[in-house]
């Protein structure tokens, strides 16, 4: 959902991407931050969770600019796009983990959830031609950041609030993987031809 609002944010990321681009630092280095500073937010989480929140905003927003770095320092590549994807997966499942101890079971099924929606989307590939588009449906990587930062500061207040934040977390992406599952059928039947894909052994 948050995916759709994309192009509002872009004037932002551009302005921060040619900021923090200056410094010259690689955009990989602003991924991999992200992945520091998720394991930072852990470590914190038991004896301050506002705080941990905090810090796992900071990592979820190295997401939002590393790109930006890449394209003002001229530096896009298909392992810097692999690398992010790979690291948002690692940053998202890290802040889970410091909330389970707490929390309870309600995590275990959130990072089910997040993980199978994560593979639904890069699963066709091998079947069928695809691409990198924006698919529809709920709780893409946007909205389940939000969700779980949300639940993160929500439980210095209360664990109940945030095992409820947690558990929508885990139905919208159950809801979302149901609709990606939806769309991947009519996917793959029209791209159904003598050429496609097989899957692997």
């Amino acid at each position: 959902m948050l995916t759709n609002a994309r192009k509002h944010f872009e004037p932002s990321k551009r302005f921060l991407g040619e900021r923090l681009g200056r410094l010259g630092l690689p955009p990989t280095f602003w991924t991999l931050s992200g992945l520091a500073l998720a394991i930072l937010a852990y470590k914190h989480y038991p004896q301050h969770h506002f705080q941990a929140a905090l810090i796992g905003t900071a990592a979820s927003l190295t997401d939002f600019v590393d790109g930006a770095i890449a394209r003002y320092q001229n530096k896009q590549s298909a392992w810097g796009n692999y690398l992010e994807a790979i690291v948002d997966r690692l940053v998202e499942c890290t802040l889970l983990l410091a909330m389970a101890p707490e929390l309870g079971p309600v995590v275990a099924w959130a990072i089910a959830a997040s993980m199978f929606i994560s593979y639904t989307k890069p699963r066709v590939a091998l079947v069928t031609e695809t691409d990198n588009h924006d698919w529809p449906g709920l709780a893409d990587h946007a909205d389940r950041m939000v969700l779980l930062l949300v639940s993160m500061a929500l439980s210095h207040v209360s664990i109940r609030a945030a095992q409820y934040g947690i558990g929508l977390l885990t139905a919208s992406a159950v809801i979302g993987s149901l609709q990606r599952l939806h769309y991947a059928y009519g996917l793959i039947a029209r791209n159904n031809t003598s050429g496609q894909k097989s899957p692997p052994d």
